[in-house]
């Protein structure tokens, strides 16, 4: 189907209006070409993308469990010198004070 501006071109001169016809055609098969191409190239490097989107969600879940267990080794090693000191407290202090005081038997 000829657009308007075909028409009024066909009228001026009919060789200049098939040659910009043929001259359009080809631009245009040119450029859905390299479109397509590019279409192509993009759905070619999907499956490449959603690879390094689930390698990166892999080392971000790798990282959270070292930074997991790191924490809890942290964790673990303050309550055990919480523990320590307050077992300390809790039968040393009675030593200390029999040290500095005399027991006196019956």
């Amino acid at each position: 189907m000829l657009g308007q501006i075909h028409v009024r071109a066909l009228d001026r001169d009919s060789n200049n209006a098939v040659g910009t016809c043929r001259e359009t055609r080809r631009k245009l098969v040119r450029s859905s070409l390299k479109r397509s191409e590019a279409c192509w190239e993009f759905v070619g490097s999907l499956p490449g993308v959603r690879w390094e989107l689930a390698e990166g969600d892999r080392e971000l879940a790798r990282m959270a469990f070292g930074v997991h267990w790191k924490n809890t080794k942290r964790l673990a090693g303050r309550l055990s010198r919480v523990a320590e000191k307050f077992t300390r407290t809790l039968f040393l202090k009675p030593i200390e004070v029999y040290k500095y005081h005399k027991i006196s038997c019956i």
